[in-house]
């Protein structure tokens, strides 16, 4: 056999376990005989082996199979190139980043192999070569799109383990879907507010929210009779920086002195435009936690200063990606039911976060987004 020869037979004996991990490799003469081969070719494969993550060295007790080998603990995770809008204001990117990190810090022995890609991209770019090599190596145990991604770079995917977070169309590959529950996270928002004993409640939120969502989120407000809002008070605005422009535009609007009223309870759904949020109530002179209570979306880890004049709700970053682990790690054995529709992630309060080590043992605690759909109809 040659190199290559030889480490595919490896390789295949590995990934199904005949040699399972912690266990040693046959003995160097035994491979030679087997492999029909020089002890120098057996040597180079062992060495690509084991440069792929597949094996170690153990001296002179041999060679043995890694414990965490990459088809089972190596996780690819697309992310956007620098060049990539989005990223440059998205306080997302930085939550996103940070919980790879601590992911990877946190004794659970994953890795992430990340991948920057642009909507620009095709399947014929370097860094998607790179990955689609990566897969068809077992090199990975699947793959995390953590944002909406073109059909066209999807559909390569298809076949493998993978695990999407707000999908253009959940059904255009074999995947698991999550998205954020933002309505949920209204509704905690309302609660706080009139636990602060705020009643006339406006909404900002991201002007990307799907319309069912905005729809949803006008209805917590109108059906709650604690509640006392008007549509006009209900703004999606886009989180760039011309976006931010007109974010404070309409804050001076909303928040006019002369205005016969005023909200005073204020929801911000995406976090981006909280510091516009805040300035512009300033420049107004109203007092936040006094004149003005504030309830915003918050990403996590955060960005942004976590202050006692602010409540913070939050999607932790951390517990998506090791829900998205748990997913990919039995994506061959999930139930059908798993695929075609997109699960909705729970917000949490900020003040209760406390990063946790990975559990095998992961509660999904997500509902169906078509579930929420049908409750609501």
């Amino acid at each position: 056999m040659k190199r290559d020869e030889i480490v595919r037979y490896l390789k295949n004996r590995i990934l199904s376990e005949e040699i399972a991990p912690g266990s040693f490799l046959p003995l160097r003469s035994d491979l030679i005989r087997e492999c029909e081969a020089s002890n120098v070719t057996v040597q180079n494969a062992i060495n690509r082996l084991a440069a792929d993550g597949f094996l170690r060295s153990c001296g002179s007790k041999g060679v043995m199979v890694s414990v965490y080998p990459p088809h089972k603990y190596r996780v690819g995770v697309l992310l956007p190139a620098s060049g990539w809008p989005e990223k440059n204001f998205d306080t997302k990117w930085f939550a996103v980043e940070q919980a790879l990190d601590m992911v990877e810090k946190d004794g659970s022995h994953i890795s992430f192999e990340r991948y920057r890609v642009s909507k620009e991209m095709s399947m014929h770019d370097d860094e998607l070569k790179k990955l689609s090599n990566a897969l068809n190596e077992s090199l990975l145990a699947g793959v995390i799109v953590p944002f909406s991604l073109p059909d066209g770079l999807l559909m390569p995917l298809n076949g493998y383990p993978v695990v999407q977070h707000e999908p253009r169309n959940a059904k255009v590959i074999r995947a698991v879907s999550f998205n954020h529950n933002y309505i949920a996270m209204a509704e905690m928002a309302v609660k706080k507010l009139l636990e602060c004993g705020a009643t006339k409640i406006a909404v900002i939120m991201g002007s990307e929210m799907p319309a069912f969502f905005i729809r949803e989120i006008e209805k917590v407000l109108f059906n709650c009779k604690e509640v006392c809002t008007k549509k006009e008070w209900i703004q999606s605005l886009s989180n760039t920086s011309r976006g931010i422009v007109w974010a404070e535009n309409l804050l001076r609007l909303m928040f006019a002195p002369e205005l016969r009223e005023r909200p005073d309870g204020l929801v911000v759904l995406n976090e981006n435009l909280l510091n516009p949020v805040t300035e512009s109530l300033h420049e107004l002179d109203m007092i936040i936690g006094k004149d003005i209570h504030v309830c915003s979306h918050s990403n996590i880890p955060t960005l942004t200063p976590v202050s006692d004049k602010i409540h913070f709700l939050a999607f932790d970053w951390c517990e998506i990606f090791r829900k998205s682990i748990w997913c990919i790690n039995r994506f061959h054995k999930l139930d059908e039911s798993y695929f075609g529709r997109e699960f909705l992630l729970p917000p949490k309060i900020l003040d209760q976060f406390a990063p946790q080590p990975f559990s095998d043992n992961v509660n999904l605690n997500i509902q169906p987004y078509q579930e929420v759909q049908n409750e609501q109809q």
